[in-house]
């Protein structure tokens, strides 16, 4: 690894960079980072980003320990979460602000709230260590790969201090306090976040570690205790770099942007979430640094489901610490419409783990932009995707479904959904060229095949061994269905849509979209597109059911005992609960027999208000005839 680190970023291979990457994540998260946080995210990760966008560092919640398994902490003390802990999404400009609060007023309409009432809570985003306390405080799990934690209980042996009620399950950030650390251990480490990684890594925790714990220093902030301020879509908006900047003033510990949390428990609903992250949340960090530059070159690229693309190429320019030479330009519709070619002049920004992007043209030029009629690929035609919104469409796509850049895209995205490993861009390039250009391909394939694909002896038979794993290993079947590839189909969508239908049955009869507007997060639109792309790969999806000897059902997993005491009742879940997270107590209803609805409806037998519920709420419920009961109400029913 440490001749990769000497090797400028752009000449290393995809495979060398995935590798990289994935190592000094691991030493960034047991505290011995061997390049700065500035370092690994303006040029390892964000470059990473550019060439391998659903890269798993990327599109899944990061791990402590993401490559391997940790040599300090004993797999026996790894703990599966009944709720996956999910990451937060990141923002860093007001216009992605903006869009998060335009989704947030879509969400609202679908759910019968009006927009302009919403609110957005914030607080500052700790930058420590995700924890979930459980046990009534006796048992602390880390977030882990966001389905399995470290068990680091160690910590509240040891002196870790709770900021919050730990009496219930909770979820928190271990963080250290910013003071002691300047005074006391700056000379040694990095960054306060470096000591708390460390001794959430081992449990031999170095001597200043360990005097920090029994300083009460290091602590686990409740999330739901922190300070919070509530605002209006205005207010947000307008004074978003003002809150961060009070919130890091007021905050002891080290801070990483602010958190913006929609607060209308119905829109939260419609929102839903990935397999990385809850829709209804975002953190906005801080803007990085921008430079003007000359377009030298706009040239495109094709995606997964055939979509074209424009990077933007120009003269090295030094910039959030590294040097860059090209920049995302968005969409076609931006490059034509803002009139981007060579010899114009655009200022750039390079924020954090995002790929540079154009923010503003400063200046056109004599020359015309680039409209691309045809695949730079494969050469077929590409057209325009037309809008949902009836506006001017903003992406072109490749027609040609044998496009062999979709064709490595789509194979290198499967296998990486199925975490298997060895299927690097090259490696699927060679195997495409080698005309094994579906899925389905992949699978036949023998070792001489794969020789003549151009690939060693070694590497074929490593090919074949690893395809042999998965095969036989245990394997969720929402990952089988979002290793399709469809658009909105995520691991996060495929698993609530594999709560009501099996996979078996998807494979044998199809979907529809009524069937899938059924459930809380499909809306309508997204519906028909994922309904209509799964029918088209009924052939795929049989298929794949078959590779697999051990397909973990996702329907039949939890328990659900249809003789409950919920059996037959649609209930909706209100206001802010006492016994347990939104998501717990809705995962026990399901248990107990219940459909448990997004929002209240002529169907709906009951509304288990907590605290703090809104009016309109219970004007709904009156207006609908749902029986109102209260938290308290509802346990004593269910614990009969």
């Amino acid at each position: 690894m440490k001749e990769l680190l000497a090797k400028p970023v752009m000449f290393i291979s995809n495979d060398e960079l995935s590798a990289l990457c994935i190592y000094l994540n691991d030493e960034y998260r047991k505290g011995c980072p061997l390049v700065s946080d500035n370092e690994f995210d303006d040029i390892y990760l964000a470059e990473l980003k550019f060439r391998q966008p659903n890269h798993p560092l990327l599109t899944h919640p990061q791990p402590e320990n993401f490559g391997v398994e940790s040599t300090q902490v004993d797999v026996s003390d790894r703990i599966k979460h009944a709720i996956p802990m999910l990451s937060t999404n990141k923002a860093y400009s007001v216009d992605e602000v903006s869009n998060f609060v335009a989704r947030c007023e879509a969400a609202a309409i679908e759910a019968g709230v009006e927009p302009s009432s919403l609110t957005y809570r914030l607080s500052a985003k700790l930058d420590g260590i995700a924890g979930k306390l459980l046990n009534s405080g006796t048992l602390l799990v880390t977030r882990g790969d966001g389905v399995v934690g470290n068990n680091i209980s160690h910590l509240l042996e040891n002196g870790l201090v709770i900021m919050g009620d730990g009496s219930k399950d909770s979820v928190g950030e271990i963080v250290m306090e910013q003071a002691y650390f300047d005074a006391n251990l700056a000379d040694k480490f990095a960054h306060p976040r470096n000591v708390v990684a460390g001794i959430a890594a081992s449990r031999n925790i170095n001597e200043f570690a360990l005097k920090a714990l029994k300083d009460g220093a290091v602590r686990l902030v409740i999330y739901r205790d922190m300070p919070v301020k509530t605002v209006d879509k205005e207010t947000l908006i307008q004074h978003i770099d003002l809150f961060s900047e009070k919130f890091k003033e007021y905050t002891q510990y080290p801070t990483d942007g602010l958190v913006i949390e929609i607060t209308d428990e119905a829109t939260k609903a419609v929102l839903g979430s990935t397999s990385h992250h809850n829709n209804w949340m975002l953190a906005k960090k801080n803007h990085g640094e921008t430079a003007i530059v000359e377009v030298k070159e706009v040239r495109y690229q094709v995606g997964r489901t055939g979509r074209i693309t424009p990077v933007v190429e120009f003269a090295s320019v030094f910039l959030s610490g590294c040097s860059i030479e090209r920049a995302t330009g968005h969409h076609v519709r931006n490059i034509l419409a803002n009139k981007i070619a060579i010899g114009a002049k655009i200022e750039i920004v390079r924020s954090g783990e995002v790929v540079p992007s154009c923010l503003r043209v400063v200046s056109v030029s004599d020359n015309e932009p680039v409209d691309p009629i045809s695949c730079p690929c494969c050469g077929h035609k590409v057209e325009w995707v037309e809008s949902n919104s009836g506006e001017l469409p903003l992406f072109k796509e490749c027609q040609n479904p044998n496009c062999s850049a979709q064709a490595v895209t789509t194979i290198m995205y499967h296998f990486k959904t199925l975490k298997a490993d060895l299927f690097g861009e090259k490696t699927v390039e060679k195997l495409v060229d080698g005309g094994h250009v579906k899925i389905e391909d992949i699978y036949h394939l023998t070792i001489d095949e794969i020789q003549k694909c151009g690939l060693g002896a070694g590497q074929a038979a490593n090919l074949i061994s690893e395809i042999e794993r998965i095969k036989s290993s245990e394997i969720a079947d929402n990952l089988i269905l979002a290793s399709l590839g469809i658009h909105k189909l995520g691991r996060g969508q495929a698993s609530k849509m594999l709560e009501h239908h099996t996979i078996a049955d998807i494979a044998s009869n199809g979907i529809t979209a009524k069937e899938l507007i059924k459930i809380a997060g499909f809306g309508k639109l997204i519906s028909i597109s994922i309904s209509d792309s799964i029918n088209e790969q009924l052939l795929r999806l049989n298929f794949l059911i078959g590779q697999f000897s051990k397909i973990v059902d996702t329907k039949s997993s939890v328990p659900i005992d249809t003789n409950g005491v919920l059996s037959g009742l649609n209930v909706v879940f209100t206001g802010a609960m006492e016994s347990g997270s939104r998501d717990e107590m809705k995962a026990r209803a399901k248990q107990l027999g219940a459909n448990v609805q997004s929002s209240v409806n002529g169907k709906t037998n009951y509304l288990i208000c907590g605290n703090k519920v809104g009016a309109k709420k219970i004007q709904e419920a009156e207006a609908k005839g749902a029986k109102m009961i209260s938290e308290h109400e509802y346990l004593i029913m269910i614990n009969k």
